[in-house]
């Protein structure tokens, strides 16, 4: 975890210059650098924006790579009174008993403090430029004018935010360690504004995920940048939970309608989410094609603490409070309706009309988007307040394109949401204060192997197989750690479903540092040459409900055919950044040590081939099919693609590893003695690759 305090001294504005986009800042590209300052009243401790102009004057980049500010405009907002010696060529600026001096091509600065009855007492001081003149405007790095007054000097590089925060003028609200309010946008669109609202804040990065805490109407608040889908906003929100252990959750963001009496810029807040791909097909022969209406929800699993185990289920409610306080400030909103309704939660992208009005028929869906019911499902999980909201940025139904000045109206309406809910509700209650982040006593002199089931019968046979066993629950994930053969293993139940597969594994992540990680267990059958008791080693994994349609009018009904696979992201080291990818490669080394072993199955055929996953189970023949054909799927389950995406974002080697439970286009059913099939060959694979790649 790296944490990045943005404090003067470290990035200020003097050092602007020298950071990614602003090494070529000059007088005139302030507005396209898209550099805004904020300065905090000591009296009422609100911010104020500083607007510059060619009238006020522009920041510019001097011969010293620093960067050089009007300190009129800037002491404005300061409340400080200005005066200018024209004979000794000095700008004095003063607040009460104290002023600075900047004289003009000189390096020095003055601070005087006048005392009643005393004689002023000056400290002459040292800048790494000098003040100029320019267009009879004093120009002078603003961090030495700020820091003398009293100010602390803070630079935000997302959103590219100088805040000058009043020093110990601010009330103490007694809340500063109070247990956070989390605010979640999965792009920099959706989350930039919140952390321009935040003062006293600082960049906490675990591994690739970013967050930014600090405080909002004198409360802890965290704003996580959560990326794109449903993997990644589980992730990122089971990483807040143990890091930062919110109180509630709001996430919010950009989405598509479903709902013909929404259009772009109106706002839903999610009285339940649901989790759109999450459906079970009804069944059909070879041949009938692919009825888009026969299905019925499925659902996904959280853990419920009044049952002690997780449980299926299909809408997740938001919190009571949480919805009041949003719906109690609707009336600001001033760009376009806010209703209750359903967000609906998946990896694809609807561009079919029909699909859209059918899927608001079936279950209410108001709008669709990538994030939010696996939010809610780790909320569930960790027992903590959720609330979804959602703004139209397009809807296809009305043909009306994605507006990017949606992300900042629906997060300048939840800040208000969340202002409210500070005021009225945190504020209002005993103190709880925040845990500190989760400790896990594990140790080992080398980084275990992973091994992932699902379910207890794709993952007890594993833990049989280890010694000198302890048990670890992380959240409510299950863990155990042990030897295999000497060597380290830790064996993982990762419940069922892309969320909780991909929580599970960034939470080993953090506490085990897994070497490598091998993600198995029963899946149904796509390719027509594979049966029950197959296994397919995973040389790449798709995500089979990450599709993007065609798009197709109203009444033109829904073609299941006309779809490329859009993919998931995780991140690329190589290019710095989260990158969309339809297809994740299994680790050569570890597949050619599943393939050495192939031999010793003798239950089944061991194929190479392309695992395929996703919250949704088929049973509708010609869409295995399809799927086979358009991406070479040999079967489908529930978790391997999101482990695999965890892992590059981890840059840990992985492998999915899948035995055929059932399949329906020969109408083979469940067998659970495939679950123990399956582990026994992995078992195999884990002790060769021990023996051939680790312990060498």
């Amino acid at each position: 975890m790296k944490i990045q305090k943005i404090v003067s001294g470290v990035l200020s504005v003097s050092m602007l210059a020298g950071m990614g986009t602003m090494s070529a800042f000059a007088a005139d590209d302030t507005q396209k650098a898209g550099i805004s300052v904020r300065v905090q009243d000591k009296t009422t401790g609100e911010y104020e924006a500083v607007v510059f102009n060619d009238e006020l004057g522009m920041p510019y980049q001097d011969e010293n790579d620093r960067t050089m500010t009007p300190l009129r405009t800037i002491a404005n907002a300061m409340d400080l009174e200005v005066a200018w010696n024209e004979e000794a060529k000095t700008a004095t600026f003063t607040r009460g008993n104290e002023s600075v001096v900047f004289t003009i091509d000189s390096n020095k600065y003055q601070h005087v403090v006048t005392e009643e009855g005393k004689d002023p007492v000056t400290e002459e001081l040292t800048m790494d430029t000098a003040a100029v003149q320019k267009d009879n405007r004093t120009y002078a790095p603003v961090r030495f004018l700020a820091e003398t007054m009293d100010y602390d000097v803070a630079w935000d590089e997302a959103s590219l935010t100088v805040t000058l925060a009043a020093k110990g003028e601010t009330v103490v609200t007694g809340y500063e360690n109070a247990r956070p309010l989390l605010l979640q946008g999965a792009m920099d669109i959706e989350m930039q504004d919140m952390v321009k609202a935040l003062t006293d804040a600082e960049t906490v990065d675990i591994d690739n995920y970013h967050f930014v805490r600090g405080m909002l109407n004198g409360y802890p608040v965290v704003v996580s940048r959560t990326e794109q889908g449903i993997s990644n906003a589980a992730v990122t929100t089971a990483l807040a939970m143990q890091h930062f252990d919110p109180i509630a959750v709001i996430n919010q963001g950009t989405s598509g309608g479903h709902d013909p009496e929404l259009h772009t810029f109106d706002i839903v807040l999610g009285e339940t989410s649901v989790p759109a791909s999450a459906t079970k097909s009804v069944a059909s022969a070879e041949g009938a094609g692919v009825d888009y209406k026969a299905i019925e929800p499925a659902g996904v699993y959280a853990y419920d603490k009044d049952q002690k185990t997780f449980v299926k289920k299909f809408e997740y409610k938001a919190d009571k409070t949480l919805l009041e306080t949003a719906q109690s400030v609707a009336d600001t909103y001033t760009k376009g309706k806010v209703v209750t309704g359903v967000i609906s939660s998946a990896d694809s992208w609807n561009n079919q009309i029909d699909r859209m009005l059918y899927l608001n028929e079936l279950w209410g869906s108001s709008t669709e988007e990538m994030e939010t019911n696996a939010v809610a499902q780790i909320c569930q999980t960790y027992d903590v307040s959720f609330l979804g909201i959602r703004i139209l940025s397009n809807t296809g139904i009305y043909g009306e394109d994605f507006n990017p000045e949606s992300g900042p109206a629906c997060q300048e309406y939840v800040l208000t949401v969340a202002k409210t809910y500070i005021d009225n509700v945190l504020k209002k209650q005993d103190v709880q204060k925040a845990d500190a982040a989760v400790v896990v006593d594990y140790k080992s002199d080398k980084r275990p192997i992973l091994l992932q089931g699902a379910m207890d019968i794709e993952m007890q046979d594993m833990v049989k197989a280890l010694t000198d066993t302890t048990e670890y629950t992380i959240g409510q994930w299950y863990y155990v750690a042990g030897q295999l053969d000497g060597y380290p293993v830790v064996v993982s139940r990762t419940e069922q479903g892309l969320a909780n597969a991909g929580a599970s594994t960034a939470l080993a992540m953090e506490y085990f540092t897994p070497v490598a990680v091998i993600n198995q267990g029963t899946s149904g059958g796509h390719d027509p040459e594979l049966h029950t008791f197959d296994i397919v080693l995973g040389e790449t994994t798709v995500p089979s409900a990450a599709w993007m349609t065609e798009a197709s009018a109203k009444g033109a009904g829904v073609d299941y055919k006309a779809m490329t696979m859009n993919g998931v992201y995780a991140y690329d080291k190589n290019q710095k950044t989260f990158v969309k990818e339809v297809k994740y490669p299994g680790d050569e080394t570890l597949l050619n040590c599943a393939q050495a072993v192939a031999e010793t199955y003798n239950k089944g055929k061991v194929v190479k081939g392309v695992i395929s996953s996703s919250d949704e189970w088929n049973n509708q023949i010609d869409r295995m099919l399809f799927l086979h054909e358009l991406n070479g799927s040999s079967c489908e389950e529930m978790e391997s693609n999101s482990v695999a995406q965890v892992c590059k974002t981890y840059d840990v080697p992985y492998l999915g590893i899948r035995i055929l439970s059932n399949t329906g286009i020969y109408g083979e059913d469940f067998n659970p003695e495939t679950g123990s099939a399956c582990q026994e060959y992995v078992l195999n694979v884990a002790k060769n690759y021990i023996q051939t790649v680790l312990n060498k």
